[in-house]
Order: structure tokens, then C-alpha cells, then sequence
């Protein structure tokens, strides 16, 4: 969820220009063990990157990512994206928040996955 620039009293961060890549898999070109079998346990890999503003001598804020499948309503993965400058982030607090988000489906699970991004400030 990507909040709208209206949040102007930053009482929450303001997240934008979400890049999401690869934007889409075909799981029956992906082999486990040389082939195809519609039970395999495939492990999907796409990097996020989100710029985040927030307001001057605040604390950094937590950004969470969530991957689900909305007709199942199952939730796949979720975790933390970060501004700290380790791989695959680039430069330590710059505003720009980054993150592997890795994943297990089957085969046969297929449909439009959601990649959801949320920014909270720490609690205090």
C-alpha cells in the first residue's frame, strides 16, 4: 500500500515510486530436479525498492512488506525492507529502502500475487 502525498503532517512516513522487479514469473519454465511436476515447491525471488520521506528529526521509520494471494486471502511472506546501506541497499539513510523478498509456492498455486509496502513510526 502505497499512502498518498495528501498525509501531509507526516503522521505517518509517505512512501513512493514503489519498484518492484521481476513484475511477473512463469513458474513452467522454473525446473526442480530437471522437470516439471505441478506439486514442486518453487522459491521466488524479486527485489523491492521504495523511496520513503518523512518528517525532519524523526526517528527512521519500520517499512514491512507483505506477499499474498488476495483470492486465497494467504499470506506467502512478509519482513522488513531497509535504508542501512548492506546489500542489496545501496547507501545507508538516504530515504530509499530496499530488499530481497524470497518466497515458497507450488506449481499449481498460481494466480496475481500482491506486494504490499506499509511505513510506521517506532512507537515512544
Amino acid at each position: 500500500m502505497v499512502d498518498s502525498p495528501q498525509d501531509v503532517d507526516y503522521s505517518r512516513p509517505y512512501l513512493h515510486d514503489l519498484q518492484i522487479f521481476p513484475e511477473a514469473f512463469n513458474t513452467d519454465t522454473i525446473l526442480v530436479n530437471g522437470q516439471t511436476n505441478p506439486q514442486d515447491l518453487i522459491s521466488l525471488s524479486l527485489n523491492c525498492i521504495v523511496v520513503v520521506d518523512r518528517a525532519p528529526g524523526t526517528a527512521p521509520p519500520t517499512i514491512r512488506y507483505s506477499v499474498t494471494l488476495p483470492i486465497e486471502d494467504r499470506l506467502f511472506a512478509e519482513g522488513a525492507l531497509r535504508d542501512n546501506g548492506v546489500s542489496p541497499d545501496l547507501s545507508a539513510e538516504d530515504g530509499i529502502y530496499t530488499g530481497t523478498v524470497t518466497f515458497s509456492i507450488r506449481r499449481v498455486e498460481i494466480g496475481d500475487f500482491q506486494v504490499s509496502v506499509e511505513g510506521y513510526h517506532a512507537p515512544g
